[in-house]
């Protein structure tokens, strides 16, 4: 065992002066990529993220069944959790998508989805049992109008749920709120939903919501496409729309509307300010927006940056490295679905050059290239220094883990620490 280590500590001195922020990392599953297939049909991963303990929890849909992972650091398996790291939920007999996950203080997953025209949350215990406190034995279905989705999950201070989406075939925004047993929050309510613990916004052209986010002060962001903008909105702890949020509790992007347009995700910076990742007119889009949701003229000159890198790109899923406050992001183009793309940008809001070519990696998985490859959602692992994202590869789920801070991540004392963890 001391041969191996010594071994791999002169490959360190080897690989330490090449290796660069945007690599992969070469100590997950031993090429910094994870892939197989948990369903008969397909597998696809939407929404990742990482414990305390940094190992890996990714939730998504197996066939027609809702589909849970846990990764250990080094990429395997994890046995402990469900069967063999590996938990599959059948909720009805009609296809059911798992899209969004959030992890509770005490270890608890959270996941969201749709099924049979209906939402449901799903909480299961540390090791993937169904929680038996939760709702249902683990489970709360309830409905929205119809033509729903259930894009988005977080978690507020007190514990409540908060679930965003959208209904009426992408007409209406709709964000419910649950107590910790799964109950509706009857504070939160509205006159137009169909009853308490819900909040229903209409618009007279899009209303898709698409990611949360939850404030310091409790108050509640939900992004999209909204009205046919580029745009996130603010609401009330209450479920209230906040008016002193841009107009009328709207703050947008002023680039190309319509539907091509939406900020897929939303997350927010140590100093409160709100970051945005989508698309429009076929390029990444990322904003950043003061707290009353006017345009931050400090991120690029503008408040917002495009970035072509083939036609048609997304994207998916936005995060903040906590050491430094840059902000990576994930997603994929339409004419290189066999790749997932990850970029990186600076605070002042441009491509960070010293990330993996000039900002941006794209990552190649080979597996079912005709199929398409996409990175869906994105996490970062602030204790490794490490970017995590997750989606699908083919017919298989995909997480690829990259070096955040090579300068960090290929420290000695941190590497032995990590080879001390895999071979004791």
């Amino acid at each position: 065992m001391k041969n191996v280590l010594l071994g791999l500590i002169v490959i360190l001195n080897m690989i330490q002066v090449y290796a660069k922020d945007g690599d992969l990392d070469l100590t997950f599953n031993e090429s910094g990529k994870f892939n197989i297939q948990l369903g008969k049909q397909f597998s696809i991963l939407y929404s990742v993220a990482i414990e305390k303990n940094q190992k890996i929890v990714a939730v998504g849909t197996s066939d027609i069944n809702f589909a849970i992972i846990r990764l250990n650091v080094d990429g395997s398996l994890d046995n402990s959790f469900g069967t063999k790291g590996k938990v599959i939920l059948p909720i009805t007999n009609i296809s059911s998508l798992s899209m969004a996950i959030a992890i509770e203080k005490d270890g608890k997953i959270v996941i969201t989805g749709v099924s049979d025209d209906q939402f449901v949350v799903v909480r299961v215990k540390p090791n993937g049992q169904l929680d038996g406190t939760f709702g249902t034995n683990g489970v709360v279905k309830f409905t929205f109008g119809y033509g729903i989705d259930s894009n988005a999950v977080a978690l507020q201070k007190n514990g409540k749920i908060i679930i965003g989406g959208d209904s009426y075939a992408g007409r209406a925004l709709n964000i419910t709120r649950l107590k910790i047993d799964g109950n509706f929050d009857p504070v939160f309510t509205d006159t137009i939903a169909d009853g308490v613990g819900k909040v229903l916004i209409q618009f007279d052209l899009n209303a898709m919501g698409k990611s949360v986010a939850i404030q310091n002060d409790g108050k509640i962001l939900i992004c999209g496409n909204i009205g046919g903008f580029f745009s996130v909105l603010r609401l009330q702890n209450n479920g209230a729309l906040d008016l002193d949020f841009g107009p009328f509790g709207l703050g947008y992007v002023p680039i190309v509307s319509g539907v091509s347009s939406c900020a897929n995700s939303v997350t927010i910076q140590p100093d409160q300010k709100i970051v945005l990742g989508g698309q429009s007119d076929d390029k990444f889009v990322l904003a950043r927006l003061n707290t009353d949701g006017s345009l931050d003229k400090t991120f690029n000159q503008t408040g917002f940056i495009e970035t072509q890198i083939d036609k048609k790109s997304i994207i998916q899923s936005v995060a903040l490295q906590s050491w430094d406050g840059k902000i990576v992001v994930a997603g994929y183009s339409v004419l290189n679905l066999n790749k997932f793309i990850v970029a990186r940008y600076t605070i002042d809001g441009t491509l960070d050059s010293t990330f993996g070519n000039n900002g941006i990696v794209v990552t190649n998985f080979a597996v079912e290239p005709f199929l398409g490859n996409a990175a869906n959602s994105i996490a970062i692992d602030s204790k490794a220094r490490k970017i995590v994202a997750a989606g699908y590869a083919g017919k298989q789920i995909a997480v690829a883990r990259y070096i955040g801070d090579s300068n960090f991540c290929l420290d000695k004392d941190v590497f032995i620490k990590e080879l001390n963890q895999k071979y004791s």
